[in-house]
C-alpha cells in the first residue's frame, strides 16, 4: 500500500474539523457567507454536486496542500471523484463524513496507479494551477476550486471570511476576465495569485 503523508493526514484532519467548529460558534452553517455555500462539505453535499464541481473541489484541496509545503494526495483529481463517489454511494451511514475525511479513506483503502510516462509534470508551488488550466476549464470545476481553495484559506491559513466577501461566481467572473489577451501574463500566473488580487482589504 501507497502511504500517504503524515502531513497530508493532518491537514485533512484540520480541514475535517475546523468548518464544523466555526458553524458551532457562528451559530450558522454557512462557512461561505458570501456565496451561500453550505461549510458541511460532506456525501450529501459530494452527492449533490455535478460530477466537474466535485473535480474541481479537490483540485482546490491538492493545490492549497502543495502551495502549503505539504505533499499533495496521490493519483488524479478524476480518480478521487470516482472514490469517493463509490464509497459515498456504497456507504450511507458514512456520508455525514466530510469530503477531506473520504478522500484520506478512500486513498489508503485504494492507492492509484503509478502515473504514465509522459503525465504532467509539477513544477512550482502551484504545479499546473494556472490560468490558461482555469480558463479552459468547465464552469463547475472553475466554481469547485475556488470553493474549495478559499474554505481551506478560511479553516487552515485563518483567513478571514471578509477578505473574500464576494460570490464565486464574482471572483470566476474577474479571473477569466483578465484572459482577455491571449497567452498572456495572467495564463501563466498561479490561480491562486490571480485570485489573491481580488482580496479586500482587512485585518489578518
Amino acid at each position: 500500500m501507497t502511504p500517504i503523508s503524515r502531513e497530508f493526514c493532518f491537514l485533512l484532519a484540520a480541514l475535517t474539523v475546523a468548518p464544523l467548529v466555526v458553524a458551532q460558534q457562528s451559530g450558522r452553517t454557512d462557512v461561505s457567507q458570501e456565496a451561500g455555500r453550505t461549510s458541511v462539505y460532506d456525501g450529501r453535499w459530494w452527492l449533490n454536486a455535478d460530477p466537474s464541481t466535485r473535480t474541481g473541489f479537490l483540485e482546490g484541496i491538492r493545490d492549497y496542500l502543495v502551495a502549503s509545503g505539504e505533499k499533495g494526495p496521490a493519483g488524479t483529481a478524476e480518480y478521487g471523484v470516482g472514490k469517493i463517489s463509490g464509497f459515498y454511494t456504497q456507504n450511507i451511514a458514512e456520508r455525514s463524513l466530510l469530503v477531506p475525511a473520504a478522500w484520506k479513506r478512500v486513498l489508503a483503502d485504494s492507492p492509484p496507479p503509478k502515473a504514465s510516462p509522459g503525465a504532467e509534470v509539477w513544477e512550482g508551488p502551484h504545479g499546473y494551477y494556472r490560468g490558461r488550466w482555469y480558463y479552459t476549464g468547465a464552469r463547475g470545476e472553475r466554481l469547485g476550486y475556488l470553493e474549495a481553495y478559499l474554505w481551506c484559506l478560511r479553516t487552515y491559513a485563518k483567513v478571514p471570511a471578509a477578505a473574500y466577501p464576494r460570490s464565486l461566481e464574482f471572483y470566476d467572473g474577474q479571473i477569466t476576465g483578465l484572459m482577455t489577451n491571449n497567452e498572456g501574463p495572467a495564463w501563466r500566473q498561479p490561480v491562486a495569485d490571480l485570485l489573491a488580487r481580488f482580496r479586500s482589504a482587512v485585518g489578518n
